[in-house]
């Protein structure tokens, strides 16, 4: 039934305020084509109103062409209504040099979702590599079993067969873990939030990594923590950078998050004695340390590494399965010791309370059954080969100043432009051609800085194919840019 607002202290006239609102709804897209309308009986019982309003609104809505009424059926919503600029976000705003990070982001998520448009930007796994079919058999299997289960509330810690599943296949990263020390988060966002919310309060300081993500730093900057940034090399952390950001300020550094394996965004991952020296240097200087696993299962060569926390069960690990699995599931985990761990699942309780109970189950029993393993194999191979192809088509159509990292894992490679090709006039060439990069100083934490001349591409939603043509239309983006200067 439809709530319209009426004021019947306007001088329009009742029947009129009532076609202007469905008017409204079916343009919007609300109400949609072929929808059936209640009857003027219902209508009118529902709106306190005599029958012969509602009649003479349906005629003045029939006039204006919004619905169409079949005898013995009953009034529907006409098609062509809604207006589809609604649908389908444009390319066409421009985004100046000056743009923020949060707004700049919101700006990729709107053509990320944009008619036409091929966007290499945002980090997002490809939708036909989903086990959505497989998932669909589990959710209905779980709802046949248990229904009341299945649709309820779960501990505020996470369904604990889940976490029991989960902490089973950390030993594949060589970790020793329990379901106890496991917390369910809505993804890593989260679990990021509620750890470094745990360590330290508005006015403290931690040490990151640049660059780093960009919804990472925007989150730690909105919650008033004061970060510090160190540069990273090819296998590790710059240590000169990294002991000049540790006395930056006048507080001592409350934690140190770090992405060892598969950066984001530059797909790196360290070598094993920077591991062993980045434990030693944190245990010496006593900051606690937090391990940004995400992209830890999608190694593209050689054997994995051990996770930090494989070596030092006080470092805070983070994990999820966004995007090894669906970014739909929005599970991600904390693995924690002690006090921490409960000051954790308080935070937890009182912030987000329960998870969403239902993937939480479906995961369980696809972990259980060992099937992730066998997706895994599957996707990291089809990413291997796409890798291959954007790096290739880098090489034939990129200037040769321009230098490409080649991702160990993950989903990005991270080029860095030549001083003469600024990075937003080359991403408003690249829009206009339908293409959309990631400005790279979405990365770091002054992003003004007229050093950060990168962009980040993501090579893991598209064919090769079409990360090949991608790359050929930045190429022109290049040419024109260099012409024009």
């Amino acid at each position: 039934m439809l709530a319209i607002p009426l004021n019947p202290n306007l001088t329009r006239p009742l029947y009129l305020q009532i076609a202007d609102h469905i008017t409204a709804l079916a343009r919007a897209g609300q109400l949609q084509a072929e929808q059936r309308l209640p009857s003027s009986r219902q209508l009118a019982e529902h709106l306190n109103l005599h029958r012969s309003t509602i009649v003479t609104a349906f005629d003045e809505l029939r006039a204006r062409g919004i619905i169409q009424t079949l005898h013995g059926s009953g009034s529907y919503i006409c098609s062509g209504l809604f207006d589809q600029t609604l649908q389908a976000p444009q390319p066409q705003a421009l985004i100046t040099p000056t743009l923020a990070n949060d707004q700049l982001i919101a700006e990729l998520w709107r053509l990320n979702h944009a008619e036409g448009m091929i966007s290499l930007a945002l980090g997002v796994p490809a939708p036909d590599m989903f086990p959505s079919q497989r998932f669909a058999q589990l959710q209905q299997r779980i709802a046949r079993r248990n229904p009341q289960t299945a649709w309820n509330y779960t501990h505020p810690q996470g369904f604990y067969p889940l976490r029991q599943a989960i902490a089973n296949d950390l030993a594949r990263h060589g970790i020793q873990t329990s379901a106890e020390q496991l917390i369910i988060t809505n993804g890593a966002n989260e679990a990021i939030n509620l750890v470094t919310q745990a360590l330290a309060v508005a006015g403290d300081s931690g040490l990151i990594e640049e660059p780093s993500f960009h919804t990472t730093l925007l989150n730690l900057q909105q919650a008033g923590i004061r970060l510090n940034g160190f540069a990273v090399s090819h296998n590790g952390p710059d240590w000169a950078s990294l002991n000049a950001a540790l006395h930056t300020g006048s507080s001592h550094p409350r934690f140190i998050l770090v992405v060892p394996d598969y950066h984001n965004p530059t797909g790196m991952r360290w070598a094993s004695d920077q591991r062993y020296q980045l434990l030693n240097w944190a245990n010496q200087q006593a900051i606690p340390i937090i391990e940004d696993a995400t992209y830890s299962d999608l190694g593209l060569t050689g054997p994995s590494q051990p996770a930090l926390r494989a070596f030092d069960p006080n470092v805070i690990y983070i994990g999820s399965y966004s995007k090894s699995l669906m970014p739909g599931l929005r599970i991600g985990f904390i693995v924690a010791n002690g006090l921490l761990q409960q000051q954790l699942v308080s935070l937890k309780t009182i912030t987000s309370g329960s998870n969403e109970s239902f993937s939480q189950q479906m995961l369980a029993e696809y972990l259980h059954a060992g099937e992730y393993h066998e997706q895994l194999a599957w996707v990291t191979d089809i990413y291997k080969q796409r890798r291959d192809a954007l790096l290739e088509a880098i090489q034939r159509y990129l200037p040769a100043e321009v230098q490409a990292t080649i991702a160990d894992g993950g989903f990005y490679s991270w080029l860095s432009l030549p001083a003469d090709q600024p990075v937003m006039r080359l991403f408003q060439r690249a829009l206009q051609r339908g293409i959309v990069i990631f400005p790279g100083q979405a990365f770091y934490l002054n992003q003004a800085n007229p050093t950060h001349n990168a962009i980040r591409l993501c090579f893991a939603r598209y064919s090769e194919e079409v990360l090949t043509h991608a790359v050929r239309l930045l190429g022109s983006c290049f040419e024109q840019s260099t012409h024009s200067a």
